[in-house]
């Protein structure tokens, strides 16, 4: 049972350092702000693996509609019957 609870433990531990953060994704972009290609969610988890240091499942990522364009958005993560919602900020690459 210890186990499942340092598990538990964990995942809360990840909800709480991601909750409410802001996570930067870049791509390229047009001028005007819009992306050549929507980013998915394993490049959000990839960019919160390499900001944040946290392994988050990309199955548990959740989000609505399709990103495209520069700007902020909320995005949700589900673990172990816990959500949190954090912000995902899509920048264009240079």
């Amino acid at each position: 049972a210890g186990t499942l609870e340092n598990q538990h433990q964990n995942i809360t531990n990840m909800l709480e350092v991601l909750s409410g953060k802001t996570v930067i994704v870049k791509g390229k972009a047009n001028e005007k702000g819009h992306m050549y290609k929507e980013i998915h969610a394993d490049e959000i988890v990839s960019a919160i693996r390499e900001q944040l240091n946290i392994l988050l499942p990309v199955e548990k990522v959740k989000f609505e509609g399709h990103y495209k364009e520069i700007g902020e958005f909320e995005i949700s993560a589900h673990l172990s019957g816990e959500q949190i919602k954090f912000i995902v900020k899509i920048e264009a690459t240079q």
